[in-house]
């Protein structure tokens, strides 16, 4: 069991405060829009104090390793540099705002190595504290491996980690003549002339699958960045967590702290966008108890037109129990708890636009909605026959449990 079994959900910021940046101020302002965690580089100096003010506001540290550069350089990782690591982690490891130890973003195949070096290294001195390897969005092999999957298998080979985490912001604004060549496609947005990138499902879809092979958990992220909108941040912002979520995450991670002022100013302050998080974070940690009591069965997309999307009406079990939908494009998790009871998180597919759809759970019996709120469940009403009429903002998503009549065949 590692330390992300025995912690609540965790929502980390990505990455700061760092170097001199660490303050009451500014550890307090993500603290108070529910952040449980940060990634912070940090001069050795400043790790215990910094350690010391985290533990104050309630927050835990996964620690950038001061003067241990591993990054994309290989074999750095000699003697010397396990000592400094071992050093560091019996100097560290007892103090109770420790999350972990950030060893490497994104690193490619040449770096696996010094990585399987530096993590039997953590495994003989505190392997109750979190090995923090961030790794490649889908496509980005760099010619070091056969393939996504491979790449993969290569670095579990090398570190079987707690987690699974991957970065690929997936909106992104185009120019004229973009839009002008590709408006009308389903993963544009004629009004914000902007579009989805054609792998973020499919990054989602093998990172569920490679949490569910390894028995590691899905850390999603989502892009906090500063030049959203202030009409658009919170429905962008929203969109990624809420997918990520329907996708299975334990975990989530906002990119980035402070570079750009995109969550907290240079003085430690709130940004906008910070106080877009924290609405956000509220409704997450709301339902967090429940969602990490649930197991990813199944991501559904209506309609299914984007690369590597399931059809919802292809889950089938006899023409009373299908769940599908009509209306505007959702995606849904579904999910099994440990009594076997369905779920669904529904979740609008436009993170511009709202969205008006009929659900089909395939039940006589009305659904349960979790309240974004306390966390109550209460029933909801069907418009006509047994369809649940839904209305969601830009990226928002619902939670429900339902019971079908699901029978064992031969």
């Amino acid at each position: 069991m590692g330390i992300l079994d025995k912690l609540p959900f965790q929502i980390m910021g990505w990455y700061g405060p760092n170097y001199g940046k660490f303050t009451p101020k500014s550890i307090g302002s993500l603290a108070e829009a529910g952040f449980t965690a940060t990634f912070s580089l940090l001069k050795r100096e400043e790790v215990m104090h910094s350690l010391d003010l985290a533990q104050d506001a309630g927050m835990r540290l996964v620690i950038g390793l001061p003067d241990l550069p591993l990054w994309h350089t290989p074999n750095v990782v000699d003697e010397a540099w396990l000592q400094r690591f071992r050093e560091f982690m019996l100097a560290v490891r007892h103090h109770p705002a420790l999350l972990g130890y950030f060893i490497v973003d994104e690193p490619y195949g040449p770096v696996f190595d010094d990585i399987g070096r530096a993590y039997k290294v953590w495994k003989e001195t505190d392997p109750d504290h979190l090995f923090y390897v961030n790794q490649f969005t889908v496509g980005q092999t760099y010619w070091v491996a056969c393939s996504y999957e491979d790449l993969w298998e290569r670095l579990w080979a090398a570190a079987p980690l707690e987690f699974v985490s991957a970065d690929g912001y997936p909106v992104q604004p185009v120019s004229e003549a973009d839009w002008e060549a590709h408006r009308g496609e389903p993963n544009y947005y004629a009004r914000q002339k902007a579009r989805l990138m054609p792998h973020y499902f499919e990054m989602l879809d093998l990172q569920r699958h490679f949490a569910a092979r390894w028995k590691a958990k899905l850390w999603a992220f989502t892009m906090a960045r500063g030049e959203y909108s202030p009409a658009t941040a919170e429905g962008e912002m929203r969109f990624q967590l809420m997918t990520g979520l329907a996708y299975g995450a334990k975990g989530l991670q906002y990119f980035a702290v402070e570079a750009g002022n995109m969550l907290i100013q240079d003085d430690g302050s709130p940004t906008e966008n910070l106080r877009v998080a924290k609405a956000l974070n509220t409704v997450i940690r709301t339902w967090a108890p429940t969602l990490m009591k649930l197991r990813s069965i199944g991501v559904y997309h209506h309609p299914a037109n984007l690369f590597a999307t399931r059809p919802l009406d292809q889950f089938m079990l006899g023409a009373q129990t299908d769940l599908c939908a009509r209306g505007d494009a959702i995606v849904v998790g579904h999910f099994l708890d440990e009594q076997r009871q369905e779920h669904a998180l529904i979740c609008n597919r436009n993170p511009f636009e709202p969205a008006v759809f009929r659900f089909h759970f395939g039940t006589d019996e009305a659904p349960e909605e979790c309240s974004p709120v306390d966390a109550r469940w209460s029933r909801i009403g069907f418009k006509e026959g047994r369809w649940a009429e839904l209305a969601l903002q830009p990226g928002e998503a619902k939670l429900f449990r339902f019971t079908r009549p699901i029978q064992a065949t031969q």
